[in-house]
């Protein structure tokens, strides 16, 4: 109640939009964010869990640590209001060693039956559909790579107190780290031909889209190499075209 209070008094006392309020947290503070917007789903407009647990999973410091050692269902909390439970987005890492991976299952569940119980019917999206052309595979792996390239420089640029142009990643990316200036020149050459798979034309063969989603999956690859974090290869599982 303190917390959907306050957010009321900032809303108030600087003439904010009370319709686009969100809560997000971390950890602890993940818990915290889905727990009030269950809660308080006329106050917060969606919610972000990022390695959090669910509602209900924990009542004491006791419980909390087991649950975050092994996940632990929670249960969709009585919202104040009869209003719909808010969105909720919901990360984790696979690799984490302090909170289970599967309490992020566990939010979701927890989230899906807060919107079921407010009566909202939900339908099923199949990931695996969501890149089904050869222009949508094709622009999915172009970003793919183009996230990674901007892990490097996030890892590695800093940032500088004079205001610049704005460059592409590809352009900044050989300056910070020489050994992807072949990868760069290879991802810029298709960088127009991404804009107009994603505007909806016909431009990208099968064996085009294939062929990207392989380099795409070894560029990432080797960024995790460079950048010393884990790498499960996804994207061919999910983006080569089968049939």
């Amino acid at each position: 109640a303190m917390i959907a209070a306050l957010v009321a008094h900032v809303v108030a006392a600087h003439q904010g939009d009370a319709s686009r309020v969100y809560v997000a947290g971390l950890s602890a503070g993940g818990a915290m964010a889905a727990l009030v917007g269950q809660l308080y789903p006329d106050v917060f407009a969606a919610v972000g869990v990022h390695s959090g647990l669910a509602p209900g999973a924990a009542a004491d410091m006791p419980g909390a640590f087991s649950a975050m050692r092994k996940g632990r269902k929670g249960k969709a909390a009585t919202p104040a209001t009869g209003a719909a439970s808010p969105p909720t987005i919901v990360f984790h890492g696979t690799a984490d060693a302090t909170v289970h991976p599967g309490n992020a299952d566990h939010v979701i569940d927890a989230a899906l039956a807060g919107l079921r119980a407010s009566g909202m019917t939900l339908n099923e999206v199949q990931d695996t559909d969501a890149a089904a052309t050869p222009g949508e595979r094709y622009a999915a792996a172009h970003l793919a790579a183009l996230r990674a390239a901007a892990a490097v420089l996030a890892a590695q640029d800093r940032p500088s107190s004079k205001r610049s142009r704005v460059r592409s990643v590809w352009v900044v990316l050989p300056q910070v780290a020489a050994e992807f200036a072949e990868w760069a020149d290879f991802f810029a050459a298709g960088a127009r031909k991404r804009a107009a798979a994603e505007a909806g034309l016909e431009c990208v063969s099968h064996r085009e889209a294939d062929d990207l989603v392989r380099d795409s999956d070894a560029f990432v690859a080797r960024v995790a190499e460079y950048l010393g974090v884990p790498h499960q290869s996804s994207l061919s599982s999910l983006l080569l075209h089968v049939g």
